[in-house]
């Protein structure tokens, strides 16, 4: 098993200023630091991308939603997130927020038992209809430790990729604040959990299948 590192953000849904969050703002009062780097998408529909080289953090501010992205996928960049998005809240308190979740994604190479959750009833009926299967995708939507855990499970050729969704429905910033929390180390601890206890999955697989022990 493996990080699918596309799927690592934490995303704020709501109606943010986005001409308060300037990359001079945001250097100022979330990241504290004397500058970022600022990316200009080609695509001008697109949000700036905002990085810290310090803390590996990058923030995507739009009218729509806010997004950071962990760029290293370990649990001291997970809590950095928190503390910026924190800051993000106490600095904007009456910002109208509809939600926010938090994601993270995981890969699966070459694994026949795996496969076997896609062995769907008309895959075989499919193939009769000279239907060539590209891509499954199955869509559970959980109720996990009283919160809403969205899990999408995609086979694509040899890969299995899982993409976790911890969903929170809020009204403003001061209620997300309150059910973030320490939540986004402690869901991606449960992400893991769930791949280890229901579909067998661990980062030793990797180790093992590089010293040919699997």
């Amino acid at each position: 098993m493996e990080k699918h590192k596309d799927f690592w953000n934490l995303i704020l849904v709501g109606k943010w200023n986005k001409y308060i969050l300037s990359p001079q703002w945001a250097a100022k009062n979330i990241f504290e630091e004397p500058e970022l780097q600022v990316e200009f998408p080609l695509n001008l529909d697109f949000p700036l991308r905002y990085t810290s080289l310090e803390k590996n953090i990058r923030l995507l501010p739009a009218e729509d939603k806010v997004i950071f992205v962990p760029l290293k996928l370990d649990d001291e960049c997970l809590s950095e997130v928190g503390k910026l998005t924190n800051k993000l809240f106490e600095m904007l308190p009456h910002t109208p927020m509809r939600a926010f979740g938090i994601n993270f994604g995981f890969s699966e190479k070459d694994n026949t038992e795996l496969y076997k959750v896609f062995n769907v009833i008309d895959n075989a009926k499919l193939g009769e209809f000279n239907c060539e299967l590209k891509q499954t995708c199955i869509i559970r939507r959980t109720v996990y430790d009283e919160n809403n855990l969205n899990l999408r499970l995609t086979l694509k050729g040899n890969e299995v990729l899982f993409d976790f969704n911890f969903h929170y429905d809020v009204k403003n910033a001061v209620e997300a604040k309150e059910k973030l929390k320490d939540n986004i180390v402690k869901n991606k601890n449960a992400a893991e959990k769930l791949l280890q206890e229901v579909y067998g999955l661990s980062y030793d697989d990797i180790e093992q299948k590089k010293r040919g022990v699997v």
